[in-house]
């Protein structure tokens, strides 16, 4: 639906759409959009029209005074700016492009170097262009926000953590036999506030600090020594090594010996297994004295298997708790040793001894 004609718009009555009508070197172009063509092309097709208007007068002019260059002056590039919505652009094209001779010959070329001059009025103005740095820098900090946002949630959490760890410790050094409600209520806390696997931090040396009641850790990792009226259990170390290096695991079962005798360690090793989120199996099959000799376990058994639930674990505090058959359970929390080993002689004297020889 586009035409030039040298007398006039070309017929169009039966259509009813908009037309742009624009007079050039004596040819009148008429110009019909879509119904449904975007806003975006509206705007080109009115801007070139105001442009072509406007660059053909100054044409003409140019051509009669015989400068070496036009530009589209204030009048058309309002006009264009207007209709394009503001845009301010100059656009300086050669006047040898522009014929001197006459309108009638040089229309053509005009209409050419209208169509120029209103690309680059136009210029930024249409849809799908990339957007600029400032809006580049906009969206990066849109994307940043929720990442600072997060670390600090993450950071307030460890810190509640933290604190809950502290009145745990608390809890257990200004205590002899505390509540159990109130130790499960801080181990309830923490596990709620973990953001990790329950059993994701157990590797390390240990010890168990506290156990619920008297008699569930012989009962779990025991050798059975201490169904031996003459024995009492004193502590017990735990070591975990990491997955690359086996996932081996040691156990340490320090006991008092009734009567002026020293305390005696029995050394327990076996591996580990990791069970989904929070299960850890223990395995023990090689079991000795402090002095080499092998323990021979109760029942014919031949390994000691222990199967565990991890509460909550970090490099401060690790929670574990069992469950027998009958539903019962027991729960133990851990605290970090600098060294297993050197932890175990201490507990039975060794570094005494070694002392007073020497």
């Amino acid at each position: 639906d586009r035409g030039c004609t040298k007398n006039g718009p070309k017929p169009n009555a039966a259509s009813g759409r908009a037309r742009t009508e624009s007079s050039m070197g004596g040819m009148t172009c008429t110009t019909s959009p879509r119904a449904a063509a975007p806003a975006a092309t509206s705007r080109l097709l009115s801007g070139l029209a105001a442009a072509t208007a406007a660059t053909a007068a100054l044409g003409r002019a140019s051509a009669q005074s015989g400068s070496s260059t036009f530009a589209l002056g204030l009048p058309g590039r309002a006009a264009a700016s207007a209709a394009l919505g503001g845009s301010s652009a100059a656009a300086v094209v050669p006047a040898a492009a522009a014929s001197p001779s006459g309108d009638k010959g040089s229309a053509p070329m005009r209409q050419g170097l209208c169509m120029v001059l209103a690309a680059q009025v136009l210029a930024g103005r249409l849809p799908g262009r990339r957007p600029s740095p400032r809006r580049d820098s906009r969206a990066q900090e849109r994307r940043l926000v929720p990442a600072a946002a997060s670390k600090t949630k993450s950071t307030a959490v460890s810190a509640e953590a933290r604190e809950i760890e502290e009145e745990l410790v608390l809890l257990f050094e200004t205590s002899e036999e505390p509540s159990i409600y109130k130790v499960r209520d801080c181990l309830s806390r923490l596990a709620k506030l973990s953001t990790r696997p329950a059993n994701s931090q157990i590797v390390g040396d240990w010890i168990i600090f506290w156990a619920s009641k008297q008699g569930c850790v012989e009962k779990d990792f025991g050798t059975g020594f201490t169904d031996d009226m003459w024995f009492e259990l004193q502590e017990y170390l735990l070591r975990f090594y990491p997955k690359r290096e086996g996932r081996i695991c040691l156990g340490a079962e320090v006991m008092r010996r009734i009567g002026p005798f020293p305390n005696q360690t029995n050394f327990l090793k076996g591996k580990y297994s990791i069970i989904g989120t929070s299960g850890l199996q223990i395995v023990f099959d090689d079991i000795k004295t402090d002095d080499e000799k092998d323990i021979e376990l109760k029942d014919g058994k031949t390994e000691i298997v222990v199967d565990l639930q991890c509460i909550y674990s970090s490099k401060n505090i690790l929670a574990m708790q069992s469950e027998d058959e009958n539903g019962d359970c027991d729960f133990y929390v851990c605290t970090p040793l600098e060294d297993f080993y050197k932890e175990a002689n201490r507990l039975v004297g060794g570094e005494r001894r070694s002392t007073f020889f020497n």
